[in-house]
């Protein structure tokens, strides 16, 4: 089932550099059954009747169609990890983080003290690793400066496309105990037929968002001279006071990015490097599945005489899909709940419990 009037424009013949896109939504039940050879007889009154050919191991009949989601609340985030004038490296993030740097080296870990251990993590994962990852960006945004550099103004005015994966996670169940069941089959062999069935159910979801977006920038006016790559490097070093570099320098607002974008929307209030930046289209889209698994024994006799089985084994797949795309937003503010932190960050918030003890 689908939902939306607009269609595409021009389909299968697009008009160049024409957004046929638009607000789209698909929801669907998806069933792809096992079909397993089978060679069986028939024992005691129906003796001597025989079946070859092929068994059908089906599922349990859905009910509901899936919710429909959308990948809204992402788009903030997404355009800001695609906008091609980002800087790439944080100048004076990094430069305000070294005040840091005198606090960790005095530190040292105390026995049997919990507030101890939890200052110790959180000077872990706020100190050192983010010092480092500052040094290693800085290395090699200076490697590859002089690439970036020309690739930036070769695409000054022009179509730039990005794209990013912001989520993609899948479920990884067991297999449940076995259910005795003599449903779901074609043909339905009575139980002269059939000596047995059982079959395992696995509950299985998937979840992947991603974005696209075509971009379009102007640099600066200006003859592209040494004072002009200068300050241009300058930018891309994160060295001018922008609004999200004063945003992060904020205590405590790598908190709020943990529960809201807003951390997000204030970077794309800023064109980065560029004079101007528009996004000539932007799409958010969604890809949810949530169904079973059936894997299926099906014991049948293998001899007119006696009851020597033969197991028939066969996995059935259920899936209740939907399919969503939105024209994103760079400045919509969303909130996330707190599920979904992230077990790090959970290990986080705990390590500040016992900082505080």
């Amino acid at each position: 089932m689908s939902v939306g009037d607009e269609g595409h424009y021009g389909y299968p013949h697009f008009p160049p550099n024409s957004d046929v896109g638009g607000p789209f939504t698909l929801q669907s039940m998806e069933f792809v059954p096992a079909l397993v050879p089978c060679d069986c007889w028939a024992v005691g009154n129906f003796g001597h009747a025989r079946y070859t050919g092929s068994m059908y191991l089906g599922a349990p009949a859905a009910e509901d169609l899936p919710p429909i989601l959308t990948g809204e609340e992402f788009a903030a985030e997404a355009f800001s990890r695609m906008k091609p004038t980002r800087p790439k490296f944080s100048g004076l993030n990094a430069l305000a983080e070294l005040r840091d740097l005198p606090g960790m080296l005095r530190q040292r870990m105390a026995a049997n003290s919990l507030g101890n251990l939890g200052s110790y993590f959180l000077a872990e994962q706020f100190g050192w690793q983010p010092l480092f990852s500052d040094i290693k960006n800085l290395v090699l945004t200076q490697i590859k400066m002089q690439k970036i550099m020309n690739q930036i103004l070769r695409d000054n005015g022009k179509s730039v496309r990005r794209s990013v994966i912001m989520r993609d996670e899948s479920s990884d169940n067991d297999f449940g105990p076995e259910i005795g069941s003599y449903g779901y089959t074609a043909p339905g062999l009575t139980s002269y037929w059939s000596i047995g069935q059982a079959y395992q159910v696995k509950a299985v979801s998937t979840d992947k968002i991603w974005a696209s977006a075509e971009f379009q920038y102007f640099l600066p006016p200006g003859p592209r001279d040494i004072k002009y790559k200068r300050r241009l490097m300058l930018e891309l070093f994160g060295l001018r006071p922008s609004p999200a570099v004063i945003y992060n320098a904020i205590p405590w607002t790598w908190l709020a990015d943990w529960f809201s974008n807003l951390g997000s929307v204030i970077e794309n209030l800023d064109a980065g490097f560029a004079d101007r930046l528009a996004a000539r289209r932007f799409y958010v889209m969604r890809k949810t599945e949530i169904g079973n698994d059936y894997r299926h024994v099906f014991n049948v006799s293998s001899s007119p005489d006696s009851y020597q089985n033969v197991e028939l084994k066969g996995t059935a797949t259920l899936r209740a899909v939907c399919k969503t795309r939105v024209a994103g937003n760079p400045f919509g503010f969303a909130l996330h709940g707190i599920n979904t932190l992230s077990a790090m960050q959970v290990a986080i918030l705990g390590a500040l419990g016992l900082s505080r003890l």
